[in-house]
């Protein structure tokens, strides 16, 4: 994250969107708890007032997405001990392949229609409404 993004900024709120690519990138799920750890960190240290969310990943494609769990776990285990906020959408998301059309042909990235739900669970959390 090139600090010239957020230096200065008045941002109150950063969400840190982590994606299977993040894990899989040949990194142990210590190793990945470092790294987001460390992200967060960074963040805190450039924006001090500003709050922090996290997100996990919709339900992973069975074959396509190894250690899916692990990466879930390990980012509401970070959440937690960061006092991030955390939106939960692979406990609110539809598997792929489900029929809904939320998913691309590859059953992980998501369509339009997808992109609107993530939106819809993730909303709530991060913005002050209620």
């Amino acid at each position: 994250m090139p600090s010239d993004l957020v230096a200065g900024s008045a941002a109150d709120l950063v969400c840190i969107g982590v994606g299977g690519n993040d894990y899989w990138a040949g990194r142990t799920a210590a190793q990945y708890t470092t790294s987001l750890t460390s992200l967060i960190t960074r963040v805190r240290s450039m924006l001090p007032s500003a709050s922090i969310c996290l997100n996990t990943q919709p339900p992973g494609n069975p074959g396509v997405t190894p250690n899916w769990d692990t990466i879930q776990n390990v980012t509401v285990a970070v959440a937690t001990s960061q006092n991030c906020a955390l939106v939960e959408w692979r406990e609110n998301f539809p598997v792929p392949n489900d029929g809904a059309g939320l998913y691309a042909s590859d059953g992980i990235h998501f369509t339009d229609a997808g992109s609107l739900l993530c939106r819809d669970i993730g909303a709530p959390i991060i913005l002050p409404w209620n």
